[in-house]
């Protein structure tokens, strides 16, 4: 299982993530609980799936410790360009 680990640290509930991709990529973005799950191979909850258009958004459902999962199996060893953490209120 090739990945690339991105992590967000403490994010609070209703912050955006801001992914910006250079290729199309398959991401979850999941909380300590279920990164941990995933790494040891087990049952894991995310957010996400496969990505085609960039930039991508995605609200944090709750506060935690959150991680960024990008799935390079068969892809270029970098896929993500960057992340950025918004307040909410950056929405459109």
């Amino acid at each position: 299982m090739a990945y690339q680990l991105c992590e967000l640290g403490h994010v609070e509930q209703g912050k955006i993530v801001e992914i910006s991709l250079d290729y199309s990529a398959s991401i979850k973005i999941m909380d300590h609980t279920n990164y941990y799950s995933y790494k040891k191979g087990g049952k894991h909850k995310f957010i996400g799936g496969y990505i085609e258009k960039s930039p991508y958004e995605v609200i944090i459902p709750y506060t935690s410790r959150w991680f960024a999962v990008f799935d390079i199996d068969g892809l270029a060893e970098k896929v993500c360009s960057g992340v950025r953490i918004l307040s909410s209120s950056s929405k459109k």
